[in-house]
């Protein structure tokens, strides 16, 4: 995976737009969320290790998730986001970071109670 670009935060409890439409060309994706704890460095390095972005991308992808609350970062399958998901949660427990992310997929339900 070269430099993707970051989708942004779902705006609904559904991984869609306002408008009901799937996001344009995601499918399968990791979402990042913002903590109060989970150092800025740590996230950029992990988006640098896990995703293959450049610094100045992964900078870009923590600052959204810092301001938007989460970022989407897309995926080329629903098994690559789980992987990636998994591997950034044990890097961030390692560290003891609460980072919290999460494989999705497009059209998906969101719990109410998800975070």
């Amino acid at each position: 995976m070269e430099d993707i670009s970051v989708i942004g935060a779902p705006e609904t409890k559904f991984v869609v737009s306002r408008q009901g439409k799937p996001l344009q060309g995601f499918v399968h994706g990791v979402e990042i969320f913002n903590d109060n704890a989970t150092t800025m460095k740590f996230v950029v390095g992990t988006l640098m290790k896990h995703f293959n972005m450049k610094e100045g991308s992964a900078i870009t992808a923590m600052g959204a998730c810092h301001t938007k609350g989460s970022v989407v970062l897309p995926t080329d399958t629903r098994e690559q986001a789980e992987q990636l998901a998994q591997a950034v949660t044990a890097d961030a427990r390692e560290q003891n970071f609460p980072l919290v992310c999460r494989a999705i997929s497009a059209g998906q339900e969101i719990p109410d109670n998800a975070s």
